[in-house]
């Protein structure tokens, strides 16, 4: 077989390679693949370099462009450190292999698994988050738990949490129906969010019920942030429903509690709140 057949015939399997191939020659860009050209929507390599010069510099990992990272002297060396990352380029993403052919020169390839990370995203979603608020769901609050309180303990931090329920929303469906019960919920979170730090573990227990975990703040911190919440709530106008109210218990996290009887404590002064009139704070101090 002659050099020239060989070229044509590896030349074709190049071009029909659904990954995106690149060459980079002493941190120059040598040769791309027809795959690679499609994807930055270019007729050929020197548009691609008028426009971007090279491929790292549309790059971003964990959310940070590679441009200043890909001028590292060892470069062969911090894009294998890349093989286990997912590569964003635009709204795509990618796992990267890069060979090495000589000294300068590299073979990179990026496979597109855009398709499984948002499968991966979706799954996520399903598995951490309530589906009808987008706040954590119980599963994830128990995981979140475990590493919190872990640090808790070691560092001998606060830990607090605040369990609150709406006020009589049963009548809410049954005057409304379900449609209005589920915007007053998403109402409500939206308030509570506007209401706590970012830092703040904001979950759904269960049906009207939330739980939040306040990192770093003592009983008193949590109670006043609770009225915070509580205010707010009642201040709001919720549409057709006008008001609604809702009652809140605090309490603190101790060594020995596991995530259920931190939430029971709560669950505890919540009743208290409610047969003390509704619409009010009681702290856990037994």
């Amino acid at each position: 077989m002659s050099k020239q057949r060989l070229f044509k015939i590896l030349k074709t399997i190049i071009d029909n390679e659904q990954r995106l191939l690149f060459v980079i020659t002493d941190k120059k860009l040598e040769f791309v693949n027809n795959s690679f050209l499609n994807f930055y929507k270019v007729k050929n390599m020197e548009e691609f370099i008028e426009k971007y010069e090279v491929p790292c510099n549309t790059i971003k990992v964990n959310k940070q462009p590679l441009t200043k990272s890909c001028q590292n002297d060892d470069f062969y060396t911090y894009m294998k450190t890349l093989e286990n990352k997912e590569i964003q380029i635009a709204d795509s993403y990618f796992k990267l292999d890069i060979f090495k052919v000589d000294e300068d020169s590299y073979v990179l390839a990026l496979n597109d698994i855009t398709g499984i990370y948002n499968d991966r995203k979706k799954f996520d979603k399903l598995a951490n988050y309530d589906q009808l608020t987008g706040i954590y769901n119980r599963y994830k609050l128990h995981e979140f738990f475990e590493i919190k309180s872990k640090f808790a303990k070691r560092y001998n931090s606060n830990l607090t949490a605040i369990m609150f329920d709406i006020d009589n929303f049963k009548l809410v469906n049954d005057n409304f129906g379900h449609d209005i019960g589920d915007y007053v919920l998403q109402e409500l979170v939206k308030i509570t969010k506007n209401s706590i730090r970012e830092t703040d573990i904001f979950s759904r227990w269960g049906g009207e019920e939330f739980v939040i975990l306040l990192l770093n703040t003592n009983i008193n911190e949590a109670k006043i942030v609770a009225e915070n919440i509580r205010k707010n709530v009642a201040n709001h106008n919720f549409d057709k429903v006008k008001t609604i109210t809702i009652s809140l218990g605090v309490a603190k996290y101790q060594k020995e509690n596991t995530l259920e009887k931190l939430v029971k404590k709560c669950d505890i002064v919540l009743y208290k709140a409610k047969k003390n009139g509704k619409n009010r704070v009681e702290v856990y101090d037994f």
